[in-house]
């Protein structure tokens, strides 16, 4: 049975602290090791204290009307970057989360595309997707996978750099990236 009558309406907010305790109480063994639970979430309701934490993360939820249970949650990052040489806003959407009895429902494709919608508002030019569990859950939101290189090894000073490679500016960082 799916846990919404035709009477309730579901809603895209801001997630309580409430909200987010109970998403890493449940997502710990997902995500969390090798932190204590206390020590993920500490962790994280400390990136949301910092300068930029408090203007760019975000965890979203969707809810069952305003005050209703949690349906699904996301934590959502605003950055800056550039595109063809111009400024932009970047959606970062990463922790794509559902409580297990309001799966299949669809909550999380709706959170998505709600958060989507509203990035767009917030003038944001793109929208980056991580995740761990598989493309095709998010090809049927529109998203496009992208090649990932990773590489592990200590680096030093006197290794050349890479060559730069089509949209790709290889620098030293400046004060101007923090920001």
């Amino acid at each position: 049975p799916c846990p919404l009558t035709m009477s309730s309406m579901q809603v895209m907010r801001f997630a309580t602290r409430a909200h987010i305790e109970a998403i890493f109480e449940e997502n710990h063994p997902l995500w969390g090791g090798p932190l204590t639970p206390e020590q993920y979430r500490d962790y994280w309701f400390s990136l949301f204290l910092t300068p930029w934490g408090a203007s760019n993360l975000r965890y979203m939820a969707l809810t069952e009307e305003e005050e209703g249970p949690l349906l699904s949650s996301l934590k959502l990052y605003r950055f800056t970057g550039r595109l063809l040489g111009e400024p932009v806003v970047i959606a970062g959407i990463g922790a794509v989360y559902t409580p297990k009895e309001q799966r299949t429902f669809g909550s999380a494709s709706l959170l998505v595309s709600e958060v989507m919608d509203y990035m767009q508002k917030k003038k944001a030019a793109i929208a980056i997707l991580h995740t761990e569990i598989g493309l095709p859950f998010y090809e049927r939101l529109g998203f496009v996978p992208l090649p990932a290189h990773e590489t592990q090894g200590t680096l030093d000073a006197g290794e050349p750099r890479p060559e730069p490679g089509p949209g790709r500016e290889i620098r030293d960082s400046a004060m101007q990236d923090a920001k």
